[in-house]
């Protein structure tokens, strides 16, 4: 039938035909030439889709916040590494939010879930945050027993394109809110610029927990108002929708959810600050 169609539409004969036999007229011979090969390429790349859709070796691009750094280096992905050993892995730092899918990146660690219908999002963990300072600001400020109190006070501020207004819960009556808004003194792009401002003395801040880890045994910020606490914040891992189901980044996406789901193996730990 579909012989004929392309017959009709030539004005070719591609097959001789009689009551007892067929056979290809030279045209024919070639056409069906040029079949096998189209054939032999739809089969090769079958087979390189196939292999893609298996194959545990290659490449991922990550992006991640700065304060992830040091957990991510030293805890997530050397074990990965180890596990599979034909997969490198390409670590990008930065606070501000990549495009995964105009600057190429397979995966983000991010603080709160993506709004972008492009993207899929794994929840990792929920983080705590405090308000910390250094001796020195406390040196120079008067008591701080509320969050009134951080009214018109320096602060340290990352760069999140809004007007500073902090938000306390009571953390003996969840019930009591409090919302302030501190002097913006200094606002950069950078989570651990706003932790080594703040140890310098240039103002309060608002931090995830982890920043402030400190195991040194000398206290560089003070963790202040602790009967006030800051909302919690979210931890996410996202990656383009149209990954693969066997793909290295949903390889790397249950990975991450194994890890997570083992409440033994925290990224990050439980903050170490002095306490006023």
């Amino acid at each position: 039938h579909h012989v004929s169609q392309l017959e009709k539409r030539f004005d070719v004969a591609l097959i001789y035909r009689s009551t007892r036999r067929l056979r290809l007229t030279k045209a024919g011979e070639e056409l069906a030439e040029v079949g096998r090969q189209m054939l032999g390429s739809v089969d090769a790349a079958s087979s390189i889709l196939r292999k893609a859709n298996l194959v545990q070796d290659g490449e991922l691009r990550l992006t991640a916040p700065t304060i992830f750094n040091e957990r991510l280096n030293t805890k997530l992905l050397p074990k990965f590494t180890k596990s599979y050993p034909s997969i490198s892995l390409n670590l990008e730092l930065c606070d501000q939010p990549k495009n995964l899918i105009s600057e190429g990146f397979d995966l983000a660690f991010r603080f709160g879930k993506p709004d972008d219908t492009s993207l899929t999002s794994l929840h990792l963990f929920t983080g705590s945050r405090v308000v910390c300072a250094s001796a020195e600001l406390l040196k120079r400020v008067h008591d701080i027993s509320s969050p009134q109190d951080l009214e018109g006070i320096d602060a340290v501020d990352i760069d999140i394109g809004s007007k500073l207004r902090w938000k306390f819960q009571s953390v003996n009556n969840r019930k009591i809110t409090k919302k302030v808004s501190p002097n913006r003194r200094v606002v950069v792009n950078s989570f651990n610029s706003v932790f080594k401002l703040a140890q310098l003395g240039v103002g309060v801040a608002v931090l995830p927990s982890c920043v402030i880890n400190n195991p040194a045994p000398e206290c560089t910020l003070h963790h202040i108002l602790q009967d006030w606490k800051p909302p919690d914040y979210e931890a996410y891992l996202v990656w383009p929708r149209t990954a693969g189901s066997n793909s290295l980044t949903k390889l790397f996406v249950d990975f991450c959810n194994a890890e997570f789901a083992n409440k033994q193996a925290k990224l990050f730990p439980k903050y170490k600050t002095c306490k006023t």
